[in-house]
């Protein structure tokens, strides 16, 4: 069966200008942003098999190591994990899921600074990255934009990439439940299915199969589960002594941000995660829809999606926490609750 291409909306102009740069180079650069999600890693896998299946040579390199949930994927042996794996004969710079440099700086820096770079992302825009940029946050996900670039361009979608792109679209509308899940990002997954996405395996990897270890980390975590605003924030927090006691590996966490918003009554939930030395703290926001949290966190130094959202603050557990709650309740104060 094949997948109806005519259901997605027409790409812009700024997209069509990605498209022709992406068609005319040889050996192109993927990065995605440090702690890599599912949709930044399946967006650039992804990717990376309909360049192939094209006949070109891309590469995939990032600042980050390989969540274990998302090593079942096709190629994903094949990626870099620091600026040490870069090569020196790129022509092209294709920066997908993310807003700022400062989300790859370690890679960015390593790279000749008139390297030509386009960029394909889903977040309110920061900074210019590339020579042409395709941002729509409309797009539930990176790997739904990347899908409609190669589909609208007759490109061949192998079932490698379908794979990787389904996860994408998978896992940033968190099983097709968030608020960012639309018509057009359900098509494009049936397509992706149509085209030999393994849907019922990436359930099974992502969703279905968790390490003793991490179960143990999760429970101990929904112990310092704290409620405030009468129910309407709720906060777990992460330490260090506890991941090294589960013996995790704090990219293996991402998913563990769920577990407070899923508290009856709450609006917002909060994961805190300890980092350093020296102190901070990573903070990572979900809402229900109805709650936009991204002005928060982008007043914290980070940024996001109107119902996910993070930052990275300097300062202690005790101290951010406070400060999170207190601009938390803020703005469901200014949204009208008590």
């Amino acid at each position: 069966m094949k997948p109806n291409h005519k259901s997605q909306p027409p790409l812009p102009a700024t997209a069509l200008e990605v498209q022709r740069r992406v068609a005319a180079c040889r050996r192109p650069l993927l990065v995605a942003h440090i702690r890599l999600d599912g949709d930044a890693l399946g967006s650039e896998l992804g990717l990376a098999h309909i360049l192939r299946a094209r006949g070109q040579d891309p590469h995939v390199v990032n600042d980050s190591a390989i969540p274990e949930a998302y090593r079942f994927l096709p190629g994903v042996g094949e990626v870099g994990t620091s600026a040490a794996d870069l090569r020196k004969d790129y022509d092209l710079v294709i920066a997908l899921d993310f807003a700022s440099w400062s989300r790859a700086k370690a890679i960015r820096e390593r790279l000749p600074a008139k390297l030509p770079a386009v960029a394909l992302d889903h977040h309110p825009p920061v900074e210019r990255l590339g020579d042409a940029d395709w941002v729509d946050p409309s797009c539930s996900s990176v790997g739904e934009m990347v899908y409609r670039l190669a589909s609208s361009a007759g490109w061949t979608i192998p079932p490698e990439a379908a794979t990787c792109l389904y996860v994408a679209i998978l896992t940033d509308t968190g099983r097709f439940a968030f608020s960012n899940t639309t018509a057009s990002s359900l098509r494009a997954a049936a397509d992706l299915v149509d085209l030999g996405a393994q849907h019922v395996l990436a359930a099974e990897k992502i969703y279905q199969e968790t390490s003793p270890a991490l179960v143990a980390l999760r429970a101990e975590a929904l112990r310092t589960l704290t409620l405030y605003a009468n129910g309407r924030i709720a906060v777990m927090r992460l330490t260090l002594d506890m991941l090294a006691r589960a013996g995790v590996d704090a990219i293996d966490t991402h998913d563990l941000a769920d577990e407070p918003r899923s508290v009856r009554g709450a609006q917002v939930g909060v994961l805190l995660r300890e980092m350093g030395p020296p102190a901070e703290v990573k903070v990572s926001l979900r809402a229900h829809s109805g709650v936009d949290i991204e002005p928060v966190a982008r007043k914290l130094g980070g940024g996001g999606h109107h119902q996910a959202a993070g930052c990275e603050v300097p300062g202690g557990m005790d101290e951010v926490e406070r400060t999170v709650v207190a601009e938390l309740t803020q703005l469901l104060r200014a949204g009208g609750d008590p």
